[in-house]
């Protein structure tokens, strides 16, 4: 399910909104997924600066990198 961003919210809180509309307890639901090996640590969803970060939650949410 894709879930827009809105342009007011951090990139935490559109995870939060996300897992919510997936149906999951944890934001780690959404950005570790059993079938990848990529992970991110939920403490540094916040702190993301490399590009491979958003480059793998952009094909995951399928989403732009600039809408991330």
């Amino acid at each position: 399910m894709r879930v827009p961003p809105q342009p007011w919210e951090d990139l935490h809180s559109f995870l939060t909104r996300t897992a919510k509309q997936m149906h999951y307890e944890r934001v780690n639901q959404v950005i570790q997924p059993e079938m990848s090996h990529f992970r991110i640590a939920s403490s540094q969803v916040s702190l993301l600066a490399e590009r491979a970060d958003y480059r793998f939650l952009s094909d995951l949410l399928l989403l732009s990198e600039e809408a991330l």
